[in-house]
C-alpha cells in the first residue's frame, strides 16, 4: 500500500513538474513570437516600404519640403498654411482684421517690378535693389496720415543705412509731391516715384500689390521676398521693432508647414502620378514574364512528352 502510495505521489509530482515546464516553453514561445513581431516586423514594415519605394529600380528617399502658399485662398485658408508658431507671430503682428488680411496675401511673394521714373527723372528699378532690404511707402499727398509719418520715416532712414527707402506716389504729380516735403519741411527723398512719370504706377500698385488705404508699407527683404507688411501709422519705436523684424534673420514665411516628399538619386522630386506610373509599367512587364515564362514551360513539358 505505502509503495502504491509512493509510487502515485511520484507521478504526480512527476506530472507537476512536466505542466511547470509545458507553461514554462508555452510562455518563452509566446515572448520570442512577441519579440519577433514587435521588432524584427518593424524591420519588415520598412523595407516593404523601401521596396515599394525602389519598385522603378531607382534610389527614393524621402525629404521634407514647406508647402507652397496658394494665395489665391482666403486669408484664413492661407493661415492654416502656416505651423502653430507661425499662426501665432501672425495673430501678434497683425492683431487688426485689415492688417492680418493684407499682411497673409502678399507675405512670402516675390516683390513685383517697379521700374521708370524719379520725380528727378533718373532711372529706378526695384530688381535693382535685389540683395538690398527696401522699404516701399505707398503714399498720397492729401493723406494726413501720410504727413505725419513721413518725418518719422526721414528719421528711420538716417538710423538704418542698411535700409533704402522708396516712397510712391501712385495719384500725384510731380508739383503736388514737392509742395508735400516743403508743407513738412523737409528735404524730398531721392527715391521718389509719382504718377506723372509713370504712368502705369496707379494699376501696379492697386492690381499687383493690392493697395486699397494709405500708407501702405511693404518691407522685401534681401532674397527681394515680401517680408513684412503694414498700413496705417506707428511710432519710431514701433516701426523700428518692424524693420527689425521684417529684415531679421526669421522671417515670417519661414514658419510654413512642411510636407514629406520622394526625390530621386539627383534630388529631384517624384510626384505621385510619375510613381503610379512607374508601378504601373514595372506591374504589365512583371506579367508579360511570367505569362511567357508560362507559356514556355507547358511548351516545354510538351515537347518532352
Amino acid at each position: 500500500m505505502e509503495e502504491d502510495k509512493k509510487k502515485r505521489n511520484i507521478k504526480k509530482s512527476a506530472l507537476i513538474k512536466g505542466g511547470i515546464a509545458s507553461i514554462i516553453a508555452l510562455f518563452v514561445l509566446v515572448f520570442a513570437l512577441w519579440w519577433v513581431f514587435t521588432h524584427l516586423g518593424k524591420d519588415t514594415e520598412n523595407e516593404g516600404k523601401d521596396a515599394a519605394a525602389t519598385e522603378t529600380g531607382e534610389e527614393v528617399r524621402f525629404e521634407e519640403k514647406p508647402v507652397t502658399i496658394d494665395y489665391s485662398k482666403e486669408p484664413e485658408e492661407i493661415l492654416a498654411q502656416y505651423t502653430e508658431q507661425g499662426m501665432n507671430l501672425f495673430k501678434v503682428n497683425f492683431p487688426d482684421t485689415l492688417s492680418m488680411n493684407y499682411a497673409l496675401k502678399n507675405i512670402g511673394k516675390e516683390a513685383v517690378e517697379i521700374s521708370g521714373k524719379t520725380v528727378d527723372g533718373k532711372d529706378f528699378s526695384l530688381s535693382a535693389l535685389k540683395g538690398k532690404n527696401v522699404i516701399l511707402t505707398f503714399a498720397k499727398t492729401a493723406c494726413s496720415v501720410c504727413k505725419e509719418m513721413s518725418p518719422i520715416l526721414a528719421e528711420l532712414a538716417k538710423k538704418n543705412p542698411d535700409v533704402t527707402f522708396v516712397t510712391l506716389f501712385p495719384v500725384d504729380n510731380n508739383k503736388d509731391i514737392d509742395g508735400y516735403y516743403k508743407s513738412l519741411k523737409l528735404k524730398r527723398p531721392d527715391l521718389v516715384l509719382s504718377l506723372e512719370n509713370n504712368k502705369g504706377l496707379k494699376s501696379l500698385a492697386i492690381n499687383q500689390y493690392m493697395v486699397s488705404q494709405v500708407p501702405t508699407f511693404v518691407f522685401v527683404d534681401e532674397s527681394g521676398r515680401i517680408s513684412y507688411t503694414y498700413i496705417g501709422s506707428k511710432d519710431a519705436i514701433m516701426f523700428q521693432d518692424m524693420i527689425d523684424t521684417a529684415f531679421g534673420d526669421e522671417k515670417l514665411y519661414d514658419y510654413v508647414r512642411t510636407i514629406t516628399i520622394r526625390v530621386d538619386e539627383n534630388g529631384k522630386e517624384i510626384s505621385e502620378e510619375e510613381l503610379i506610373k512607374k508601378d504601373a509599367i514595372d506591374k504589365d512587364s512583371v506579367d508579360h514574364n511570367g505569362t511567357s515564362a508560362t507559356k514556355s514551360s507547358k511548351e516545354s513539358g510538351k515537347n518532352k512528352n
